[in-house]
């Protein structure tokens, strides 16, 4: 049939179809990636504005390493941040680094797992793989 103008072209779908996938792909590292040696790092690009609004960041399906998959949830509620991991654990750990968190790092409840390591001046709390979810509440400091 012939073309309109405003129609797209099949050459445009595939244009387009391509350039979509690398925008998802960088939201996607916005919120999750996985290192070389197994570890998942959560939030390290998600500006704090997304969570003051009240929005909810979650991801379904992530591949993580080895073909696992996993699930994620993060949202905010007051002056706490929550976030809840479903699925595949990954072979390292999970490094939460939100950058809201910086120097403002109070108490840190975990279920299902254990916290490794806890750096409240970057922000950066390292959790076993074996953890399902975090509560995190937020100091004014």
């Amino acid at each position: 049939p012939p073309s309109t103008p405003g129609d797209w072209t099949p050459p445009e779908t595939d244009y387009e179809t391509w350039a979509l996938g690398y925008i998802r792909q960088a939201l996607l590292q916005l919120c999750v990636s996985v290192t070389a040696d197994g570890a998942v790092i959560i939030g390290r690009g998600i500006p704090e504005e997304w969570m003051e609004k009240g929005g909810k960041v979650s991801w379904n399906n992530v591949l993580i390493n080895g073909g696992k998959r996993m699930n994620l949830r993060i949202w905010k509620a007051e002056n706490t941040i929550h976030l809840t991991f479903e699925g595949d654990s990954p072979d390292g750990f999970y490094v939460i680094n939100l950058p809201e968190l910086v120097s403002k790092i109070g108490s840190v409840e975990v279920d299902q797992g254990r916290i490794l390591e806890r750096n409240d001046g970057e922000g950066k709390i390292t959790l076993s793989s074996e953890t399902k979810g975090v509560s995190i509440l937020l100091e004014k400091k």
